[in-house]
């Protein structure tokens, strides 16, 4: 990257940054931390698409989109993170297995802020008086009559394929239904799953990506790359589930001993050279017992 384009991301001075690079003149505190800041690569490609958004869309149109580019990759992100955690029975019975109850409760909170994230993306343009950042603004901005005509029609698209989840957030999240808490038989939430939140996601990147190919000259890649959180921990506990369950094999290669078989305890203890100290024996038993907890199929 050139200085003249380092300028033009960074808002620096070409003048300014030669004083700096000849050593005449030392930056102050805080743009010797922006400068660090910049030393990580993906913060400076953020802000070289940041800087090229606003170049080419103007600064309102460019904040806009890139808001609306983050809300979607970051919805993206929690669906991918709630199919790794709760799109397959094994999965939920390892869970379950681990603490149903508190499992329980992250999977509804996980599911509400995916059903808020989706009603977000495409809410109208006011809410309560306030004006809302969502993809319904889009069209307006666009200088072009037939590509704000086309971006309009995509819109509509996306609203409608985010209906279900507006149910989900007027009646069960954001609000309680008075008929849904009293009636025995009160009119049934809209059928909300996975296939459908994914719907509702290429929806609205069809929405996005039509602007950034018209107007950015690239498109926008209809997946995200991001640590693997819920798959680390899903791996993370299977190894350690199976670390038990094989400790617990050695110790009782036959499977019917009890887990406070004191013997038992004893002998593995002693096979690693340990001495079967109160403590440590209840060690074994606690370790054995976090085996019996969970099926040998997971």
């Amino acid at each position: 990257m050139s200085r003249a384009e380092f300028a033009r991301v960074t808002g620096f001075g070409e003048a300014t940054l030669a004083r700096w690079e000849r050593g005449e003149v030392i930056q102050n505190t805080s743009n010797d931390s922006f400068l660090r800041m910049l030393m990580d690569r993906d913060a400076m490609k953020r802000l070289s698409r940041m800087t090229q958004y606003e170049d080419r869309l103007g600064r309102k149109f460019s904040m806009i989109f890139h808001s609306l580019n983050n809300d979607w990759a970051s919805a993206l992100v929690r669906y991918k993170e709630f199919r790794e955690l709760f799109g397959a029975v094994e999965r939920v019975e390892l869970l379950n297995a681990i603490g149903g109850g508190l499992c329980w409760d992250v999977q509804q909170m996980c599911w509400s802020d995916l059903m808020l994230r989706l009603t977000r993306l495409t809410d109208p343009l006011k809410s309560a008086g306030r004006d809302n950042l969502t993809v319904q603004r889009l069209p307006g901005l666009c200088e072009d009559p037939d590509l704000g005509e086309e971006v309009e029609g995509l819109v509509r698209q996306a609203v409608d394929a985010t209906e279900f989840a507006r149910d989900w957030r007027n009646r069960r999240f954001s609000h309680s239904d008075l008929a849904w808490a009293i009636d025995p038989s009160p009119e049934p939430l809209t059928e909300a799953t996975l296939p459908k939140v994914r719907a509702a996601l290429d929806a609205v990147h069809e929405v996005l990506d039509t602007i950034s190919v018209r107007l950015l000259h690239t498109g926008i890649a209809n997946e995200v790359v991001a640590r693997p959180r819920a798959r680390a921990f899903i791996a993370y506990a299977s190894q350690l589930i199976g670390a038990v369950q094989y400790v617990d094999s050695i110790i009782d290669p036959s499977g019917d001993r009890p887990v406070t078989d004191l013997a038992a305890a004893e002998t593995f203890l002693r096979k690693l050279q340990c001495r079967p100290t109160w403590q440590n024996t209840r060690q074994v038993f606690e370790l054995r017992e976090a085996a019996r907890r969970f099926p040998m199929t997971l």
